[in-house]
């Protein structure tokens, strides 16, 4: 078994390699924090490049999106104000046709109201010439139904006198004949027992 002298010996070389190492160990650890802050300055150094050159590609696209801007509301405005110059210019020439049309219209409807407005005297004149005409005519041949009428009335009122007196006649010969065959026929029936 080792002894504790050699032992002792041997954690002691351990140690001394132990911090050997732990030195190396803090060097490299020196170089790496130098490297890293190097890395850093460049990072830093490069970050501030980029952003400088950011910003100022931002503000070149900034100022050609409000150059762009500017031309598109011009052109906008300027189709708007052409846009409403053509509107307006089919608006005159709409209402100049519609004008025309409806004097053209009224023209025509001038005309046939004055054609049929002829046509309606003319109408009404023949009308009432016809009706003055048959109307006449109805007259001839009313008065000649009358005169007619009058004749035959007076014919048959000739006849149904001369028929009236005969009937007349005839119930006055009857009526006298049993008036007096009343005066017989009583005493004959007084005598049957009646």
């Amino acid at each position: 078994m080792a002894t504790v002298e050699e032992r002792l010996a041997f954690v002691e070389g351990r140690v001394q390699e132990l911090s050997g190492g732990y030195v190396q160990l803090r060097e490299d650890i020196r170089g790496l924090q130098a490297r890293v802050e190097a890395m850093d300055e460049r990072l830093t150094a490069r970050m501030g490049s980029l952003g400088q050159r950011l910003s100022a590609r931002m503000d070149a696209l900034d100022q050609k999106l409000d150059r762009m801007r500017e031309e598109l509301v011009g052109r906008v405005e300027a189709g708007d104000a052409e846009v409403r110059g053509r509107i307006d210019q089919v608006q005159a020439e709409l209402r100049g046709r519609i004008d025309q049309v409806e004097t053209q219209l009224r023209g025509q409807i001038d005309r046939v109201q004055a054609e049929l407005g002829a046509r309606m005297d003319r109408l009404q004149a023949e009308l009432n010439g016809r009706i003055e005409q048959a109307q006449a005519e109805l007259r001839g041949q009313i008065g000649a139904v009358e005169d007619r009428l009058s004749r035959q009335m007076a014919a048959l009122d000739g006849k149904l006198s001369a028929w009236l007196r005969w009937l007349v006649g005839i119930l006055v010969v009857a009526m006298a004949g049993q008036i007096g065959a009343w005066p017989r026929q009583s005493s004959a029936s007084v005598r049957e027992g009646r």
